[in-house]
């Protein structure tokens, strides 16, 4: 780690070199590693150490940007200098309100480095894969999957008075175990190393994988479905990026535009934004330094709020939600990066013992949009599809393709675990993590549209 002293020398460097009227510095200091495995051995080890400048310089209405990979003096007096000239080569921006000012009050504090976390070593990495290894062996399974580590320094300041620094860390395990043909799956994401458990992944990965027999099939149709916790959280993770975003509901793409304060979903769905929970990944502020805080979405069936950074939030005459987005040269929007969704009363065993004739997943993959503003996907089921026959479990099926609205879905809930899982996303450019922190979930006639060979 470099440590607050050191990052904060350097943005000051930037700010001090800086000719434009208004500048902001954001800092992103990371390292960590991750260690891939198949069948049953490691077979790529591999560490990263990276430090990324965001520099925003505004002239007036005018703003450029420019990214710097690196923590030399000179070029980093260079690129503030060349975000000025840029600034004043570009139109204007009616719309750009400025960089945000100091908070009235202190960012909340918020405890999410572990420095268990921040230690690992790729030898603590591979006595964790070997454990693994020698678990599931017993049971004749094969495994697939990553184990990975990440610590980040996270600073931000601008010239009118922000400053902030956060450090944290995550970590992951994803198993894919494999067994005659048949594959199951086990993940748990967390700030701390020591709350993954190999025996709790291992033991999850061997009942995934249970041989049943040979594959069945099923037509296409709509079905009830039991989905866990890393499908929902794959499932839903679309209405973070287009439902939820301010710029989305501006641009008419979110199923939400026009409808805050409306019954948009059954009245047992709340979902907020939660990047203060210490169940997550916590921090304290966003990306340009508004302070976070818990923020409704949508309770007990109705929108309540979008999410905005500073400039959706000027053009929208309203107050950013703290939830600017992380620095990526593809995408900018405002974004709800830390999906809380309630949990309900019900277990995974009770949803199957309840379900007449139905399905029950494991997970998602392979999912693409066809159509954002009626938050239509479509995808496929991975790692465990089952058949459900008057409450039990009765056979092991070939995966399906379905099509379905999420916000129709949302309305044919039947039943909400009373577990959550975190689950979280790293960002390639960033190494920053997305977390949906959801629990199980019955949907009523899930749209299954086709099959597959597999």
């Amino acid at each position: 780690m470099l440590g607050e002293r050191k990052i904060k020398k350097m943005i000051n460097v930037i700010l001090a070199a800086s000719p434009a009227e208004q500048t902001e510095v954001l800092c992103i200091a990371g390292q960590g590693g991750l260690t891939r495995f198949a069948n049953s051995a490691i077979n790529q080890n591999v560490a990263n150490e990276n430090i990324i400048f965001q520099v925003r310089c505004a002239n007036g209405k005018r703003v450029g940007r420019v990214f710097v990979n690196g923590m030399e003096t000179a070029k980093l007096r260079e690129a503030v200098r060349d975000c000025h000239e840029m600034t004043l080569k570009m139109e204007e921006d009616p719309v750009f309100p400025g960089f945000p000012e100091a908070p009235d009050e202190p960012y909340p504090k918020v405890s999410g480095f572990s420095e268990a976390t921040n230690l690992m070593t790729p030898m603590d990495r591979g006595n964790a894969v070997l454990e693994l290894v020698k678990i599931t062996e017993d049971e004749g399974l094969t495994v697939f999957g990553a184990l990975w580590n990440q610590t980040l320094e996270i600073s931000i300041a601008n010239s009118v008075g922000v400053y902030g620094y956060h450090p944290l860390t995550a970590a992951s395990m994803r198993v894919v175990s494999s067994f005659k043909g048949m594959t199951g799956y086990a993940e748990k994401s967390s700030s701390s190393i020591e709350n993954i458990t190999v025996e709790e992944l291992a033991s999850e990965a061997i009942e995934s994988c249970r041989y049943m027999g040979e594959l069945e099939e099923i037509p296409p149709g709509e079905y009830d479905l039991v989905m866990e916790e890393y499908g929902v959280a794959e499932y839903l993770h679309f209405l973070c990026y287009d439902a939820f975003s301010a710029q989305a509901a501006q641009e008419g793409r979110s199923f939400l535009s026009e409808h805050i304060g409306e019954k948009v979903v059954g009245k047992n769905i709340s979902i907020s934004d939660d990047p203060l929970t210490g169940e997550g990944l916590p921090m304290p502020f966003d990306y340009e330094g508004v302070p976070h805080r818990t923020l409704t979405l949508i309770e007990e069936g109705v929108a309540k709020n979008l999410v905005y950074d500073t400039y959706y939030a000027a053009k929208g005459n309203t107050k950013s939600t703290g939830n600017a987005c992380f620095p990526n040269p593809e995408f900018g929007a405002p974004l709800a990066a830390n999906m809380t969704v309630m949990a309900g009363n019900s277990s995974l065993e009770e949803m199957i013992r309840k379900t007449e004739d139905g399905l029950y997943v494991k997970r998602l993959h392979y999912l693409r949009e066809a159509h954002p503003k009626k938050t239509i996907i479509t995808g496929m089921t991975r790692d465990g599809l089952y058949l459900i026959k008057n409450g039990e479990i009765t056979a092991r099926l070939k995966n399906m393709r379905f099509t379905q609205s999420i916000a129709e879905s949302l309305n044919h809930v039947a039943a909400i675990g009373k577990n959550r899982k975190l689950l979280a996303e790293q960002d390639e450019f960033t190494g920053i993590a997305i977390s949906s922190l959801v629990p199980a979930m019955k949907f009523r006639k899930f749209n299954f549209t086709g099959k597959t060979t597999f």
